[in-house]
């Protein structure tokens, strides 16, 4: 059970006092008593658990070459995806090929919502997937060399698998998932949303759904039958 002056991970309200999708820090304060409200302070982010979680989504895409969702709030449907199933279970779902247990494990655990749950720095170093690379030499270029790593340049463009575009909640959702199938377009396709259903599209409308997904059924996977 929570104490005074613990910290603790919540949804932050609006103004309208429900939940706005963003999550904060705080402290419980001295007088803190269970079941009743109270002023909590705000406790702010520490800076290597941040570091941490961006460096998780940094290989996620080097892993996979999309990103994991649209935006890391809770009213993103790819994110609360993960929170509630985990990152292996989206994978699953998009029909991508996982990584070694121990590399799951580790990422599983850097993309945590929560900073408290974070690894540091150093136990990610520790862990039996980076462990073995702990006495790798890695090379070093001059700063003229033209060397250009091809993960790097991957991600700079942004890169997608030849087979499947991947489509996130957002404003333009139709409008990409429209690109998307064009994309595909002269293969046989099929979309699906983050639960693995079939979406059916409107007769003669590529890219047309017959009916609108809600924001949890995002991200939805054009992918080569």
């Amino acid at each position: 059970a929570a104490a005074a002056g613990d910290v603790m991970f919540l949804d932050n309200l609006g103004p309208t006092g429900a939940p706005d999708g963003y999550s904060c820090e705080v402290r419980l304060p001295a007088d803190v008593r269970p079941g009743e409200p109270c002023d909590a302070e705000v406790w702010g982010y520490e800076v290597p658990p941040l570091d941490v979680f961006a460096l998780g989504v940094c290989l996620f895409i080097l892993a996979w070459r999309i990103p994991p969702w649209g935006l890391a709030l809770r009213s993103d449907g790819t994110f609360q995806y993960i929170q509630a199933y985990g990152i292996q279970q989206l994978l699953t779902t998009w029909r991508l090929p996982l990584l070694s247990a121990e590399a799951m494990a580790l990422l599983t655990d850097m993309m945590a919502a929560n900073p408290q749950r974070r690894p540091s720095a150093e136990d990610c170093l520790a862990s039996e997937w980076l462990r073995p690379l702990a006495e790798a030499q890695v090379p070093v270029h001059a700063v003229e060399d033209d060397v250009v790593d091809p993960a790097v340049a991957a991600i700079a463009r942004m890169e997608i698998a030849a087979d499947r575009r991947m489509v996130n909640w957002g404003d333009t959702w139709a409008d990409d998932l429209r690109t998307a199938v064009r994309e595909i377009a002269g293969t046989g396709y099929r979309i699906t949303d983050a639960h693995g259903q079939q979406r059916i599209e409107r007769a003669g409308q590529p890219g047309e759904l017959e009916e609108v997904p809600l924001p949890s059924a995002f991200p939805l996977c054009v992918s080569v039958n």
